[in-house]
């Protein structure tokens, strides 16, 4: 599954979590573009800074990420949800990500000489 599939995925199940959460309608463009890699020192694989939708929620960015958080589900592709101040970090199962990575490599064929 290429890495533009994953985050598309990760987008659909966050706005889910943010129609269950808040009753927004469809930002998963939005949730989507976000994406990035946890500040240090925190864990994860992806996370989701929440700054933009405490504009649109009026809320603070840690009370939104923490009530996301409890609204994602965390099932496959997904091992741990975790709000972390202003972000949700979000770590992936470890084998499917490889495997994934794996289906977008294409390896050279190699012959036997």
């Amino acid at each position: 599954m290429p890495a533009r599939a994953v985050k598309a995925l990760l987008a659909e199940r966050l706005q889910e979590a943010i129609k269950t959460a808040f009753g927004l309608d469809d930002r998963t463009a939005f949730v989507a573009a976000y994406f990035q890699q946890p500040p240090p020192p925190h864990e994860g694989d992806l996370s989701l800074p929440c700054f933009g939708l405490s504009k649109i929620l009026k809320k603070s960015p840690a009370e939104i990420a923490t009530q996301l958080a409890r609204a994602l589900p965390v099932e496959m592709p997904l091992t741990k949800v975790q709000a972390v101040g202003p972000y949700i970090n979000i770590t992936l199962n470890n084998t499917w990500t490889v495997k994934a990575a794996f289906s977008e490599v294409e390896l050279p064929a190699r012959t036997l000489d």
